[in-house]
């Protein structure tokens, strides 16, 4: 593939000292089109020719790659909701990932207009998800309309005495 000659490594520049610190990860960055930081600092990377998300754990200073179930997917667009799902467009099938990091969850939300071709998604102040139709000429909306199960056990009330 054509991109493999490229660098395939991330960098980020100190603006004090114009230094660049380069951070290359095990398996190839295949066209990194769009970077995401969320709300934890963690940089999101759309592997656009590799199909999958790459996360760059910044403290750690790790990789990680998250495959998209469908080769043609060609992800691109990121943005995260209120639960820390990362929303991502895949502008050759159709449909929308999203990407549940704190369980390692991936699903599809189908586009339901054909070859839309959507590469851009953002979220309003409302938290509701908006992408571009590109060739289908239309804006879509997705509204979150139901909080996830956080898996909470409930407790009684009892007592407890600890000793020290």
């Amino acid at each position: 593939m054509w991109w493999r000659k490229y660098a395939s490594k991330i960098g980020v520049i100190n603006p004090q000292s114009g230094k660049i610190q380069e951070f290359t990860p095990n398996l190839p960055l295949e066209l990194p089109d769009a970077l995401y930081f969320d709300k934890e600092g963690t940089l999101w990377i759309a592997a656009h020719g590799g199909q999958a998300l790459v996360k760059f754990n910044t403290v750690l200073e790790t990789f990680e790659r998250i495959e998209v179930p469908d080769p043609r997917a060609l992800p691109f667009g990121m943005i995260e909701d209120r639960y820390g799902n990362i929303w991502f467009a895949q502008h050759e099938i159709d449909k929308i990932g999203v990407y549940d990091p704190h369980n390692d969850n991936l699903i599809e939300i189908p586009v339901p207009t054909e070859t839309s071709f959507v590469q851009f998604v953002t979220a309003d102040n409302d938290e509701n998800i908006w992408f571009v139709e590109q060739q289908g000429n239309k804006l879509g909306m997705i509204k979150i309309s139901e909080i996830p199960s956080l898996g909470l056990t409930q407790f009684q009330d009892q007592k407890m005495e600890l000793r020290y």
